[in-house]
């Protein structure tokens, strides 16, 4: 699942429920950015060229800005569905331009995100989740051509787990609520 070459960041801008195409190249590896500005549902859904459902992106209700995983190189959505009643923005990128988390300091932050490793790491660690709020909070750790779940949880959560070695990318799912991982020798 290692990320390909970079392609240009594309900008989708809309207002209520609409059907777009992405124009993410096959065998990319990308993350794409959600804003949202009404009151009601806002849920996107990816689908292939085909029109096979591939996966929920986003279901929050109201105000909604993240980031997540779209395609993990295979089978890259041709077609996001949004169901929304207020304006909303996609910024679609290679998963090159997520933020690198230092993972010598602990991360913060708030909802949804992605965030590529700074070191490949082959230390034995466990990695520390606090979180605030109320919701399903989940974290997945990409390495090699895998991703292992290392946490899945409703509300507030304080934990630990095992940090699987070689990790290049994490996704957070995390929406409306704070939270905070670090990573620690065991």
């Amino acid at each position: 699942m290692a990320a390909k070459k970079s392609f240009e960041p594309q900008v989708l801008v809309g207002s209520g429920t609409k059907v777009v195409r992405t124009g993410i190249p096959e065998g990319y590896l990308t993350t794409a950015s959600f804003t949202h500005d009404g009151e009601s549902n806002f849920i996107v859904e990816a689908f292939s060229d085909e029109g096979t459902s591939l996966d929920t992106l986003v279901n929050v209700i109201g105000v909604y800005a993240g980031t997540v995983l779209v395609s993990n190189g295979d089978g890259n959505p041709g077609v996001l569905q949004i169901d929304a009643d207020g304006d909303w923005t996609v910024v679609i990128s290679g998963v090159e331009n997520a933020p690198t988390w230092d993972t010598s300091e602990k991360l913060t932050g708030e909802g949804d995100a992605v965030f590529l490793i700074s070191d490949s790491l082959e230390s034995f660690l466990k990695i520390v989740a606090k979180v605030r709020g109320e919701g399903n909070f989940y974290v997945r750790a990409y390495h090699g051509d895998d991703w292992t779940g290392l946490f899945n949880e409703i509300n507030a959560y304080t934990g630990e787990t095992i940090f699987p070695k070689g990790t290049f990318l994490l996704t957070v799912g995390a929406s409306g609520m704070s939270w905070s991982l670090a990573l620690q020798s065991i």
